[in-house]
């Protein structure tokens, strides 16, 4: 799916997120204060499944639902019933989401894997650790997760994991907005990380010392210019960095470690990579980076948003 074809086209997320508070009410209804008008709730619950854009994109289930009559003119007694249904309806699909989660962080998800490299792929935070290894193994470059949810799910993935991690816009705002480091130094400190993910020691002192580790470069909200400051010709955080083919040599490896870093015993760990991520939307990232960091040599990845992918995946009806 290209950039231009995501399936947040039409979607209201705003509207989406509004329907999110519903997931969460008792189906019993025991929240409804005495004197609440059962039906206008369902009122309200049918408009925001046409008002966020479900209607279209929706799961076959949720098109149903968003079909119904908006005044509810086909409920004839006091709403409390549809009411119950509907948010049976939220409940258990919000279960069933939650149970797919939970399943798949054990057992990693199965897809098709796309054969152009420079096609930008929706996905689930489910699949990500699949389409690391698939966008360096099968296209041979690192991804770039476009991270652009509330909740920056794949950053909260990663936090957890054992790596080294580049601010890139923290980098940037301290040498080039508040001055307090140079841009050298910035450089410098990158490149260390850099060096330490790369090399594997022969008598590791730390966890990630035995195989290295993957290097997380975080753009945030940001487009730190890479091609034309911090990896600029000559720079000690060289522009390799960014390609998977060119850290798979000697020579661009070597460009990011000093002798005394990395002994005659020491070797190139075989856990080192490059992932990327930026909170910038799937319809702004072009705009923003491509003048910032070499994007042809990455394979870009966006995060499905969780509500959607929760209204528009689920059929209760499918095991």
């Amino acid at each position: 799916m290209g950039a231009g074809a995501s399936t947040l086209e039409g979607v209201d997320k705003a509207k989406l997120e509004t329907l999110q508070t519903e997931l969460s009410k008792p189906v019993d209804l025991s929240d409804l204060a005495e004197g609440t008008d059962a039906k206008e709730e369902v009122k309200k619950i049918r408009a925001l499944f046409i008002e966020s854009g479900l209607d279209k994109v929706g799961s076959d289930e949720i098109k149903a639902e968003a079909g119904k009559q908006a005044d509810c003119a086909d409920v004839t007694d006091d709403g409390k019933a549809e009411l119950t249904r509907l948010r049976g309806l939220l409940a258990a699909m919000k279960a069933k989401a939650d149970a797919t989660t939970t399943e798949t962080t054990t057992e990693p998800t199965t897809t098709e894997t796309t054969g152009d490299a420079n096609v930008v792929e929706e996905i689930t935070v489910q699949q990500l650790l699949e389409k690391v290894d698939e966008a360096i193994l099968t296209h041979k470059k690192w991804p770039l997760f476009l991270d652009s949810n509330d909740s920056k799910p794949v950053a909260a993935f990663l936090g957890y994991q054992q790596n080294m991690t580049i601010d890139a816009k923290k980098g940037m705002v301290e040498s080039s907005i508040k001055k307090t480091k140079s841009i050298e130094e910035v450089q410098e400190e990158w490149r260390q990380l850099a060096s330490k993910s790369l090399i594997a020691k022969s008598q590791p002192t730390a966890g990630f010392q035995g195989a290295g580790c993957p290097l997380w470069l975080h753009m945030g909200a940001s487009a730190t210019d890479f091609k034309g400051k911090y990896s600029a010709e000559g720079s000690k955080f060289p522009i390799d960095i960014f390609s998977c083919e060119k850290m798979a040599t000697e020579e661009s490896k070597q460009k990011f470690v000093t002798e005394e870093e990395k002994g005659p015993v020491d070797l190139w760990g075989k856990d080192f990579k490059v992932i990327l991520t930026s909170d910038f939307e799937l319809e702004d990232y072009k705009e923003f980076l491509e003048n910032s960091i070499p994007l042809e040599q990455l394979k870009v990845c966006f995060l499905l948003y969780y509500l959607l992918y929760l209204f528009i995946s689920i059929d209760l009806n499918r095991e």
